[in-house]
């Protein structure tokens, strides 16, 4: 053990971080440098508000005031951003999926693993880039961007979370094996083997790709003009959030999910997310095997 005496806790907040991340003398899990990197950004935050002689609450400068201010570290600052926006869309506690996510990378009991999450959900529904409005933008009206982005983002993960997990995916069954438990002929529940393979990441990212094309369809049928990058930091409104209630309810119900007999070919091995494009947009597979009737339609798909 080290202990550190009266140490200046921002070197070594951001020594421990490299050594997990950009150094990797210790393998630390998404999750964590995620978690570190939220850490971080409060620390510029306040040393933000020091350097400029700011009140501890001021929040009336923007994401791109802060990386411009910390100039030798612009690149850090944009990711510290990004991770305080993952980090405290997780961990919030009214999030839901959270309990269906494995944070420690290798384990078989829960379906999604964080990566997983990041390359899904974060890649699709985060701006990835830094804002120009102030941290309080809009926040007086609960409008503020990326509060918003959160809030929706988290939104989206609860109605996966009851559509998909809740009572169908069982824990004790885990991830391991599945279809080799099918092929051998073992009792696998129709709910645990739909949760398990729409959370194969090729698969999740397939199909959240559909949700963010929902998303933007609906702004754009309703004529009003958005940033097409970050369509989550605009108040959806009901009738959007019914269109993607009943896309995924609809998605979990296709026979495909449940089906047996494609546990050796189509499920047998890792596809890639274009080759689940090709089946969702033909019913086919890119060799021409036909595995559903026929290719999704997102209008019947987001009727209730």
């Amino acid at each position: 053990m080290r202990v550190f005496l009266n140490p200046n806790l921002d070197t070594l907040l951001t020594a421990n971080t490299n050594a997990g991340t950009t150094l990797r003398q210790i393998a630390f899990d998404k999750s964590v440098q995620r978690h570190l990197g939220s850490a971080l950004f409060l620390d510029r935050l306040e040393r933000y508000r020091k350097d400029r002689n700011l009140p501890p609450e001021a929040e009336d400068f923007s994401e791109r005031d802060l990386v411009n201010h910390f100039k030798g570290e612009w690149r850090e600052m944009r990711r510290y951003i990004l991770d305080a926006v993952r980090d405290g869309t997780t961990h919030h506690p009214e999030n839901k999926l959270k309990d269906y996510i494995e944070f420690g990378g290798k384990g078989k009991e829960r379906p999604l693993s964080y990566s997983s999450v990041e390359k899904t959900f974060y890649s699709f529904f985060i701006y990835g880039d830094v804002l120009e409005t102030p941290l309080n933008h809009l926040m007086d009206q609960g409008e503020n961007p990326r509060e918003l982005e959160k809030e929706q983002i988290r939104r989206v993960m609860n109605l996966v979370a009851e559509s998909v997990y809740a009572s169908k995916y069982d824990p004790a069954l885990g991830t391991a094996r599945i279809e080799n438990q099918i092929q051998k002929g073992n009792d696998v529940p129709e709910g645990h083997l739909c949760a398990f393979r729409l959370s194969r990441e090729e698969i999740l990212y397939a199909w959240l790709r559909l949700v963010r094309q929902i998303v933007q369809n609906y702004f754009i049928t309703t004529g009003r003009p958005i940033l097409e990058q970050k369509p989550f930091q605009y108040r959806f409104p009901e009738p959007l959030w019914d269109n993607i209630e009943n896309f995924i309810e609809n998605l979990t119900k296709l026979p495909i999910w449940v089906n047996r007999e494609l546990s050796q070919t189509v499920f047998g091995g890792r596809q890639s997310p274009e080759y689940w494009q090709t089946v969702f947009e033909s019913g086919k597979t890119p060799q021409g095997q036909q595995i559903m009737p026929a290719g999704l339609n997102l209008m019947k798909m987001i009727q209730g």
